[in-house]
């Protein structure tokens, strides 16, 4: 059972980790590549790598907290309003 977070990205890093831990058993190197699926093994260490460092950022950013002032008119809305 996933824990509930309140972004996307907490909950995207949660089921990529479940999703790359549960083939670590696989001893072959070229058939975990295949079912990881992202590349050589070299490359979803730098990736993982890269995600650590990101989420080290979000833990200082605190996006889950509430803005320090109002957001300007139209500032989620896409296309952007001229």
């Amino acid at each position: 059972m996933s824990p509930r977070y309140e972004n996307c990205y907490s909950d995207i890093v949660y089921v990529m980790l479940i999703f790359r831990c549960y083939f670590i058993q696989i001893k072959d190197v070229d058939a975990l590549e295949k079912k990881i699926n992202c590349g050589q093994l070299e490359e979803v260490i730098l990736q993982a790598e890269n995600e650590l460092v990101l989420a080290r950022k979000m833990l200082a950013w605190k996006p889950w907290e509430p803005l320090l002032r109002k957001e300007p008119a139209g500032q989620w809305l896409w296309p952007p309003t001229k």
